[in-house]
């Protein structure tokens, strides 16, 4: 084992951590007996998260070369604890009574919630110039922008419409990252 996969194995379990709320919360609906009202940003988040864990996981292997010390180690772990948090928020932890309105759920943990997205995209904003794995400016970059601009948005404004937007932002967002780190030639 070298020390690049020393470092990744702590962050793939914190990574798989994310994934353990949403896979639950989703079983928790399928069982729950009563009636739910869904609401359309929470699932969107929700199926936005399940992209977005593994795309991180996926990118730490483009720092492999970094010159790795202690405190960027730290720093790249903030990351997924960060995102945990957002995972843990999305889905209720219990579904009492008759029925349960995700939409009221929802702007319960609104801030908590986009809070935590904000600071975790400023901090993978800024991962690879932190490492010194990647240049401060990108084409990745006006993708990056557009989504800190919409969650500052929907943290502001309750509005539905801005939950709206921020979730689709946030799914259009990780999908057209995805492309561009994954699916397109490089150059």
């Amino acid at each position: 084992m070298d020390f690049f996969e020393f470092i990744l194995i702590i962050t793939s379990v914190i990574y798989a951590l994310c994934m353990a709320p949403l896979l639950s919360g989703f079983v928790r609906l399928l069982q729950f007996d009563g009636e739910i009202r869904h609401f359309l940003p929470q699932a969107v988040f929700s199926l936005y998260l399940f992209i977005l864990v593994p795309m991180l996981w996926w990118t730490i292997w483009f720092l492999r070369d970094a010159d790795w010390q202690f405190a960027t180690y730290l720093y790249v772990i903030i990351e997924p604890a960060i995102l945990f948090i957002a995972c843990s928020l999305i889905f209720p932890q219990r579904l009492d009574g008759h029925s349960y309105s995700l939409e009221d759920h929802y702007h319960k943990i609104r801030v908590p919630l986009l809070t935590s997205l904000f600071i975790m995209s400023v901090l993978a904003f800024a991962d690879g110039v932190v490492i010194g794995a990647e240049a401060i400016w990108h084409e990745r970059r006006y993708v990056q922008i557009l989504s800190l601009v919409v969650l500052a948005w929907a943290l502001i404004d309750r509005r539905n419409i801005a939950q709206y937007a921020v979730a689709f932002t946030g799914l259009f967002t990780s999908s057209a990252l995805m492309v561009i780190w994954f699916w397109l030639p490089p150059g």
